[in-house]
């Protein structure tokens, strides 16, 4: 198995190279340009998807050893996957130049991670509701 650095080295000179082959396409053959950002950014996602699943499981394994609720942990992992794959997509549309497509990519991603958190924010109002009616605070 190759280490993390030499992953990242691998991902930086890919993104280098990319951006060399771009500005180098754009004024002799511009349309080779989209495709060559679109084959190097789905590399580059796909190389780093090991390295995401061993994190995956190293937080599963912290996540065993404790009292926190996994299903919160689960949401919150789930929005961050969320935050990344729009981020990705809007950014390689962005570069292709289709800027509209990359903010209606962001807005359905926010309005999608809003919807999802609605019910850890639910339970969280529910719980201070149910601290702030017990008698908790009556006797300070």
């Amino acid at each position: 198995k190759r280490s993390s650095m030499q992953e990242i080295l691998k991902i930086v000179f890919m993104g280098i190279i990319t951006a060399f082959l771009v500005v180098l396409l754009k004024s002799i053959k511009p349309e080779f340009v989209i495709p060559i950002l679109i084959i190097a950014s789905c590399s580059i996602l796909i190389s780093v998807i090991t390295e995401v699943s061993q994190v995956l499981t190293a937080i599963t394994d912290i996540l065993s050893l404790t009292d926190i609720d996994h299903e919160f942990c689960k949401i919150i992992i789930k929005i961050c996957g969320m935050c990344f794959v729009c981020n990705f997509a809007s950014s390689l549309c962005r570069d292709c130049g289709c800027n509209v497509v990359a903010e209606n990519i962001e807005t359905a991603g926010k309005i999608s991670i809003t919807a999802f958190v609605l019910p850890l924010a639910i339970s969280l109002l529910e719980l201070i509701s149910e601290i702030l009616k017990s008698n908790v605070f009556n006797g300070v």
